[in-house]
């Protein structure tokens, strides 16, 4: 890591975990908060660029970018290539597990009735169509809107995989967030998920209304007759049942002694 890259910082939120991009020389301009209760990592996939960042969280694959000009004042008298999504790492990260999502700064009738298109709008057509994207904005409702303008525009895309399009339970706005561009909000469906237990919402243990005594005797009580610990060598298979066992037991006294909340 080097010293622009270990110094850089934003807004930090003690439920939340920040993954910034691998951003090298320049000030990154996207970044990710995802919830410290939620497995997330920087993906291998995720390129040396500050304007896109791509994670990988339960099966799927998020690609978040800022279209815009490159911050390498190289480029910049290039105004095609310089821009995000005509760089060469691009193309590459779009799979059959895909979302991606920004700030596209792209206009197009497909999702903008009211913008003249502009390159990029043309070029994010062209892209969804050959990798069998689907778009999930609504048509026509604004994601950006400062006053000095006649009305809200949409440059704020977000856009999956066919392959996972079914997963989409919804696809929103929320205004008044402070900024210039609104709030955007949907939901994946997990697949190891049953569809009643979405429906129903996640459930999860409610800690402040445990029977602690219960479930210290409990676990005492699904340990009593424990006698695997009885050599100091065992194989792998052996090692994988003592676990289960030892999981169980506790999962057991769990569920008998701390009652359930949905979220």
């Amino acid at each position: 890591m080097d010293k622009e890259e270990a110094t850089t910082r934003s807004v930090l939120h003690s439920s939340f975990n920040q993954i910034m991009p691998r951003h090298g020389l320049y000030r990154p301009r996207v970044i990710y908060y995802v919830s410290k209760n939620i497995a997330a990592s920087l993906s291998r996939d995720s390129p040396l660029d500050p304007d896109c960042v791509v994670i990988d969280v339960f099966d799927l694959k998020l690609v978040n970018v800022y279209n815009n000009f490159s911050q390498n004042v190289e480029l910049e008298s290039n105004s095609t290539t310089s821009y995000t999504i005509y760089r060469d790492f691009f193309l590459d990260l779009i799979d059959s597990k895909t979302i991606l999502l920004g700030d596209f700064n792209a206009h197009h009738p497909s999702w903008d009735p009211l913008s003249p298109k502009n390159a990029s709008g043309d070029y994010l057509v062209d892209l969804i169509q050959d990798k069998e994207l689907m778009l999930l904005n609504r048509l026509g409702k604004g994601t950006f809107y400062r006053p000095q303008m006649s009305y809200s525009t949409v440059i704020d895309l977000t856009l999956v995989h066919s392959a996972i399009y079914d997963r989409v339970r919804e696809w929103k706005t929320i205004p008044d967030l402070g900024s210039d561009h609104v709030g955007i909000l949907f939901t994946m469906s997990n697949p190891n998920f049953s569809s009643s237990t979405i429906s129903k919402g996640q459930m999860r243990y409610n800690t402040k209304k445990a029977d602690w005594k219960l479930f210290s005797k409990l676990l005492k009580n699904n340990f009593s007759d424990f006698n695997y610990l009885t050599t100091s060598y065992y194989s792998n298979l052996e090692m994988d049942t003592i676990a289960q066992l030892f999981t169980q037991g506790i999962v057991k006294a769990i569920n008998n002694s701390i009652p359930k909340v949905t979220i």
